[in-house]
């Protein structure tokens, strides 16, 4: 497999395993090392274009689990 030699000098930091069931049950102060694995367009189901917002959904990973989770944007 060839890769660029761009990609080659990029580091990697080790995800934080686990970190995300520890953030859903309660500890937020920990800085983790998550892994964006997805994004992905929900579309709007009201009919008023200039009331709609613009919404995502994300699949966060910290290389043991995975958990998704909608943001809105106005």
């Amino acid at each position: 497999m060839f890769i660029p030699d761009c990609f080659k000098k990029m580091t990697n930091p080790r995800l934080t395993n686990g970190a995300l069931l520890r953030y859903l049950r309660g500890n937020t102060s920990e800085k983790a090392i998550l892994q964006v694995a997805g994004i992905k367009t929900i579309d709007s189901k009201t009919d008023d274009s200039s009331t709609a917002m613009k919404r995502y959904r994300l699949m966060l990973s910290d290389g043991k689990s995975t958990f998704s989770c909608k943001k809105f944007l106005y």
